[in-house]
């Protein structure tokens, strides 16, 4: 079935069938509502090489994460996937495994045959990513790259929010687990947490086996408090301190950073960062379709969000080793609704320097 097919059974000429699809906003509703009887009942679907060829459009977009297991991604995927489909875009995905090599292969693959790419938290050289992607527009998430446009989690905040909060209930012997040394994040929030005199604990992989492995650490430094670069690597220390009988929050306290979904459904319900997954997706998206679809220069800034603390049961006032009040009354007193929202604010902690861009 073609095009020319549909314009004789709709009793228009071809162009309009075409604009009718194309560009619906310039055909009337009359006509439209010809066109459109016509595709339905002749079940015609548009080629889309050809609508690439004629328009430079393929009403694709492609969308990189370094680990489509984690959550955070997951839900940032979701996000953008909806935001894509409101301009009948079809999303395509890559998982890079966090290699830097897999990471220029996907952009590479993707170049020249979707309308263009968002990369999260890429790890690869900016050079390489650029000369992989070609003339495809590129939309880097979670990365400050000067010569793209990124969209940011204010990073620095989330260490503040978690730092804050902490101090607030007493705890004065802090940790930060940090994430993979690649990550454009893991250097800023590191920085931070040096500047505000928070040491920092590695732990092998951003995940709740590297979680698990990370507790030991926590535990030989002594804290009481501990703020973990994302959910899954909260949940494993968190796990791991149940087994090892530590209690928390009676004798540690743990903040995570992401809010994924289950960190209201683990016991004790995590206190987290919110990493604003959902909006990260969306306004990538909204970015990329103003540069393909509009033809707006994007902006040389970055387009950075603020972090919300989203407090639940994994922390509590500080006690001395040793004062266990039980786990019942922990348990007593978790709330099944999602917990207080605290923004980030600038008085209780002095912030440093932005972080510079990338070349």
């Amino acid at each position: 079935m073609t095009l020319d097919d549909v314009a004789q059974h709709a009793g228009v000429h071809a162009a309009t069938v075409s604009r009718a699809i194309s560009r619906p906003e310039m055909v009337n509703a009359g006509t439209l509502d010809l066109v459109r009887s016509a595709i339905d009942e002749l079940g015609y679907v548009p080629n889309v090489a050809a609508r690439q060829l004629a328009g430079g459009r393929t009403s694709r977009l492609a969308i990189i994460v370094p680990d489509v297991a984690n959550p955070f991604f997951g839900e940032l995927v979701q996000a953008a996937q909806r935001r894509a489909s409101d301009d009948d875009e079809l999303v395509l995905l890559a998982d890079t495994d966090q290699r830097p090599a897999r990471e220029i292969d996907a952009v590479r693959s993707f170049a020249g045959d979707v309308d263009g790419i968002v990369v999260c938290a890429s790890v690869a050289p900016v050079a390489s990513l650029r000369d992989a992607a070609g003339s495809t527009p590129l939309v880097s998430v979670n990365r400050r790259v000067r010569t793209v446009p990124s969209v940011l989690l204010d990073q620095a905040a989330v260490i503040d929010l978690g730092v804050d909060h902490l101090r607030s209930l007493g705890h004065e012997q802090i940790a930060f687990v940090r994430g993979p040394a690649a990550y454009w994040s893991t250097e800023v929030r590191t920085r931070r947490a040096e500047a505000l005199g928070v040491p920092t604990l590695a732990a092998p992989a951003p995940t709740y086996e590297g979680g698990r492995e990370a507790f030991e650490a926590v535990r030989d430094s002594g804290v009481t408090g501990v703020l973990a670069f994302n959910d899954l690597l909260a949940f494993g220390i968190m796990a791991a301190a149940d087994e090892a009988g530590v209690s928390i929050p009676a004798e540690l306290s743990v903040v995570g950073s992401d809010d994924v979904a289950i960190a209201e459904m683990v016991r004790p319900a995590l206190t987290t960062v919110s990493g604003r997954m959902s909006d990260l997706g969306t306004t990538a998206v909204d970015v990329l379709l103003r540069y393909v679809v509009h033809g707006e220069v994007p902006r040389s800034s970055d387009i950075e969000l603020a972090p919300e603390l989203v407090v639940r049961a994994s922390t509590a006032t500080v006690r001395p080793r040793g004062a266990f009040a039980g786990r019942a009354r922990v348990r007593d007193g978790i709330r099944s609704l999602p917990g207080e929202v605290v923004r980030p604010s600038r008085t209780t902690s002095k912030r440093g320097a932005p972080a510079g861009s990338e070349e």
